[in-house]
């Protein structure tokens, strides 16, 4: 794909982007730090991560090619966050009912997020079995603004097996 995708990540207080790095298989890439900012570009799809130093967790970023791999909310093993009771709404946190679906949902499902924004604090995914998290076009997994709602822990990705 010739398009390019923008990503702002925004840290919580406290956190200091210094020393960002974006990285991707065998190259980095550049990454602008701006107050609790991170921006940065990707000129195509692949898996990047971002390191930073002031944590001992990545964030891994999996940009399929844009506009490629449309999920339909129908679609088998599909599950929408809204028949769960998990609807779009900026300032309410519903990082327990998301991480309920997280924990709950069979091997192999899509959770699927229609457009829309959900707010969320520090969810787990430490499954053994495959899980896909698919945000619709629009759809935004928005992290809380205070520090305290985190418990110390922001992400935790695992590799359950090791």
């Amino acid at each position: 794909s010739n398009q390019t995708v923008q990503l702002n990540v925004t840290l919580a207080s406290g956190i200091s982007p210094a020393g960002a790095v974006l990285r991707q298989v065998g190259s980095s890439l550049p990454i602008h730090a701006s107050g609790q900012s991170l921006l940065f570009r990707l000129e195509h799809a692949g898996i990047y991560y971002i390191t930073l130093p002031s944590l001992k967790y990545w964030l891994l970023v999996w940009v399929d090619p844009l506009n490629s791999v449309l999920i339909p909310p129908t679609a088998p093993k599909v599950i929408n966050v809204q028949t769960k009771g998990i609807h779009p709404n900026p300032t309410t946190l519903q990082t327990k009912p998301i991480q309920q679906l997280l924990d709950t949902a069979p091997p192999s499902s899509i959770i699927y997020f229609p457009q829309g924004v959900y707010r969320s604090a520090g969810l787990q995914f430490t499954r053994k079995t495959p899980l896909t998290v698919y945000l619709a076009p629009g759809a935004l997994l928005k992290g809380s603004d205070n520090p305290s709602d985190y418990n110390g822990q922001f992400l935790l990705i695992e590799n359950a097996d090791q």
